[in-house]
């Protein structure tokens, strides 16, 4: 069966309003897509195009019968093979407001459900009024000079207001038109930047199809400085934070850097005293290991850039209510299907009966059970709360808050969509104000305050751009750096302006000293680090669910506090609509839930993926989507024979002691021996007769799975390394009975590592077979490989803490029996990550990737493994002894 799972394009997902007398689009195709076992998209007609296996069907959630393959109830008709909803002209005495579809794939051969989508759409009578927001938005051209149109990727959000008082976000799949033509594209609303006219202001339309009413709605597009002409592009500091700072280069280092986002001018003090919080407790936090050990290898800075008005843009739908003598408002919660047993919450009535209007908000709660009896089969009065209908009655003032004119311009959640993530709203960059490739640009023109540079004429900030970010349409300066690609720090400098990425090579020609070029090529080498992923927006609005998109862009949203607050508003004065923002005060410190938030991002980072369960489903993927994230692994992965392996556990790497990183070419000595040069500081470590082993590594680079793993044979120490001369080098020879050669060794180039591995235990060591310990004990590996199963199997709902199942073995440490509580950290599978329930697993019970937010929870074993490896191996050694006291072998 070639299906795999199936998902919303784009953002097709997105609520779909439809006026009475208008249908609404079909939703097999370019809405609903699908994934075959090739990893190919199609939308769902296309796949049907050629296959037979699946039976796609669309049931909406109201009261009706099916009469062939049409849906129909309450003056609404569904075709159930497109999704395609006919509204009737004329409005019914008690009418549905807005429900939604399910979309299904059903397997045709067993009638196995397979997969579930779900889309919502409202219905309204008319459209009373329209409008752009911010009603400024300011666009800064990429570049001073241009002899072509500029694309900016900047865009308004468009809203409407329906004759049932409620508002909608129209801005997408929508039909909406844009002009003129060259300042705005017509079908998507982007941005055209024509020339260079810095301080010009141009007037934008937005027009909604006559289905929708036609009507028009015009905001102001603003022409700022471009970045390369700005006086006053803010410098980058480097942070303190109460500890130390980064002692190692630039271009040796990860590079942590925090952007201030909704901060104005007078707050760059709070501004700085929250950064340096966060960066004073990863430094000095013991429980937010191994932080306290890299911050010597990393480097904090911050850049204040000021806003124009304090805190983020809304993007989702809001409900309202007196606080404080003011207004205040909250999110309103994405929809929820009830479980089979048990009370309905809010959101189980969100998805069942759908959403109030205002004139629902006046109903009393059995007035309200007497309509959904009408409009919807069956819900379960009695599961349903009184309670629960009274919140969900405050959703009838449900609006939108008006979006700020910013840079970088972060927003708050996504437009209403069913399918939305339930919980605390996310955080991101905006996806029509800063884009990743506008930051790469302000990114690279960023100066040190003390004039550091990561190369011959490189600004600090060109460590942050994001690699390749040039576009076709993008022109540039005499100067500009075009495009920075991989460790090898590849540099396109342009030599005349208007040179778009299209260009001959030979356009292109180095700007920089003493580096050499070829066919326009400028190559920096010895940068260790992508730093793009290291990247903090840092909003000053206390909220919102902080966020990782590093593979998706290299940055974190992170904001003040975590979670869902009070939102301070008044009502918006026209030609505006909805709510204004009223944010007055920036926080003055973060809490220390929000530290441990930046830790957790910042694991992402460094290879680490989430290991908690947002979606109680399978995950579909295969192991190569799970390449950056060392700690999960897929069940298929596992297998030997459609059994679970232990053997093959991805984290089984060799637990180490001691580390070294070798920073030279081996050599030889006289006697067969092998001078290793290591990072002056790390060979005192090792003592002479020591056995150690070489393993292949490369600076910034990620480990491969244990079984990759490429390791020499055994040496052994050969001369003492305590003498001062030596300090920067250690000589080894092969172990007795081993055949080593010099081109053996000089496989293992700078950024390698020169380890003492931790001799496994007596009781489990075979000198050919097993003779080092490895993360996975050997008897935890053998239990999982003897009983096919991992340590924990994900139940129905999510448990915070894992506990294993050891049923055949007996964890032990030295002297004392294993504590109960130190059970979740054994080492070995339990089920669930990269937020899916099943068929993928993660290495402990408990961990900061689990999202713990308990101030006694700490990196597990294996992520402490990962960053130390990768960042700075040398600390091994500090987390290797934490290890030892909980590994549960003797």
């Amino acid at each position: 069966m070639p299906f795999k799972r199936m998902f919303w394009s784009g953002t097709s997902n997105q609520d779909i309003h439809v006026l009475r007398g208008n249908a609404t689009p079909d939703l097999t195709t370019e809405r609903l897509s699908v994934i075959d076992n090739n990893d190919t998209q199609m939308d769902v007609q296309s796949y049907l195009g050629s296959n037979n296996d699946i039976r796609f069907r669309f049931q909406p959630l109201f009261k009706g019968t099916l009469s062939g393959t049409v849906f129909s109830g309450q003056g609404i008709s569904v075709d159930i093979t497109t999704g395609v909803a006919t509204i009737d002209a004329l409005p019914r005495p008690l009418p549905k407001n807005n429900f939604i579809i399910e979309a299904t794939a059903t397997n045709v051969a067993d009638n196995t459900l397979l997969w579930t989508e779900t889309i919502r759409i409202h219905i309204h009578t008319s459209v009373t009024a329209v409008a752009l927001t911010p009603q400024t938005l300011t666009v800064r051209p990429s570049a001073s000079t241009r002899t072509d149109p500029e694309h900016t990727g900047y865009k308004f959000t468009l809203r409407a207001v329906f004759d049932d008082g409620t508002v909608g976000d129209l801005t997408e799949n929508h039909g909406v038109t844009w002009s003129p033509a060259e300042h705005a594209d017509e079908a998507f609303g982007l941005l055209i930047q024509p020339g260079d006219a810095s301080g010009d202001t141009f007037t934008i339309t937005a027009t909604l199809p006559a289905a929708l009413g036609g009507s028009s709605a015009t905001a102001t597009m603003q022409i700022g400085t471009p970045w390369q002409d700005d006086p006053d592009v803010p410098r980058v500091s480097i942070v303190v934070g109460g500890g130390w700072p980064g002692t190692t280069l630039p271009s040796k280092a990860p590079n942590i850097l925090f952007l201030s986002d909704g901060y104005t001018a007078a707050d760059e003090w709070p501004f700085d005293q929250l950064v340096m919080s966060i960066v004073h407790h990863l430094k000095t936090d013991r429980l937010v290991r191994p932080y306290d050990l890299l911050c010597t290898s990393m480097n904090f800075w911050r850049v204040f850039l000021p806003a124009k008005a304090r805190g983020i843009s809304f993007r989702c739908e809001v409900y309202s209510y007196p606080s404080n003598g003011g207004l205040a408002c909250w999110p309103v919660p994405a929809p929820q299907k009830a479980a089979a047993t048990g009370n309905y919450s809010v959101a189980n009535l969100v998805y069942a009966v759908g959403l109030p209007v205002p004139k629902d908000g006046t109903k009393s709660v059995s007035d309200l059970r007497g309509d959904w009896g009408a409009l919807v089969d069956g819900l379960p009065n009695d599961r349903v709360p009184d309670r629960a209908i009274e919140t969900w009655k405050l959703f009838a003032t449900r609006t939108f808050i008006n979006e700020l004119d910013n840079f970088p311009g972060m927003a708050y959640g996504k437009p209403p969509a069913a399918n939305s993530r339930p919980g605390t709203p996310l955080l991101a960059a905006h996806p029509f104000r800063a884009s990743r490739r506008n930051l790469s640009v302000f990114a690279s023109l960023l100066k040190s305050v003390s004039g550091v540079q990561v190369g011959p004429g490189l600004n600090i900030g060109t460590l942050w751009q994001k690699e390749s970010f040039r576009q076709n349409d993008f022109a540039y300066n005499q100067g500009d750096i075009i495009e920075t690609n991989g460790n090898d720090f590849r540099v396109f400098i342009c030599t005349t302006a208007g040179t778009t990425a299209a260009a001959e090579p030979n356009d292109y020609a180095n700007a920089l000293d003493g580096v050499a070029v070829t066919d326009g090529t400028a190559t920096f080498t010895g940068l260790a680090f992508n730093n793009a992923p290291f990247l903090f927006l840092l909003s000053s609005f206390p909220g919102g669910r902080a966020v990782n998109y590093g593979s998706q862009g290299g940055y974190i949203a992170l904001s003040t506090r975590s979670g869902t607050y009070d939102i301070p508003v008044t009502k918006a004065a026209a030609p505006a609509i909805g709510l204004t923002l009223n944010f007055t005060t920036v926080p003055q410190d973060v809490d220390v839930d929000t530290c441990r938030t930046a830790a957790h991002e910042l694991g992402h980072s460094l290879f680490l993926g989430d290991e908690y369960v947002d979606f109680p489903s399978d995950y579909k993927s295969n192991q190569s989507s799970l390449a950056p994230y060392l700690n999960l692994q897929t069940e298929a992965d596992l297998q030997t024979n459609n059994a679970m392996d232990g053997t093959k556990i991805r984290w089984s790497w060799r637990r180490v002691r001691k580390a070294a990183v070798v920073s030279g070419p081996i050599t030889d000595v006289p006697q067969n021996a092998f001078r290793v040069p290591v990072v002056p500081g790390h060979a005192w470590q090792f003592s002479k007769g020591d056995t150690v082993l070489l393993r292949q590594r490369a600076a910034g680079v990620p480990l491969a799975a244990a079984s990759a793993v490429v390791q020499s044979q055994a040496l052994q120490v050969a001369v003492d390394t305590s003498a001062a001369a030596s300090n920067d080098y250690v000589v080894v020879q092969a172990a007795q009975g081993v055949q080593v050669t010099l081109a053996d060794l000089q496989a293992y180039t700078p950024g390698s590592i020169l380890f003492l591995p931790v001799k496994a235990p007596s009781s489990v060591f075979d000198a050919n077979q097993y003779p080092y310990a490895e993360m996975v004990a050997k008897n935890v590996r053998d239990l999982i490989t003897s009983k096919h199963a991992p340590l924990y199997r994900e139940p129905a709902a999510e448990e915070k803490v894992q506990h294993p199942t050891l049923d055949g073995l007996t964890p032990s440490l030295p002297g004392r029996p294993f504590c109960f509580k130190e059970k979740p950290r054994i080492v070995g599978l339990y089920e669930g990550g990269a937020t899916f329930a099943r068929k993928i697993f993660h290495p402990t019970g408990t961990c900061m990737m689990r999202n713990d937010h308990e101030e006694t929870g700490q990196f597990c074993a294996v992520c402490r493994y990962v960053m130390v490896d990768l960042v700075d191996p040398f600390h091994h050694f500090r987390i290797d002894l934490d290890y030892d006291d909980i590994y549960p072998l003797t």
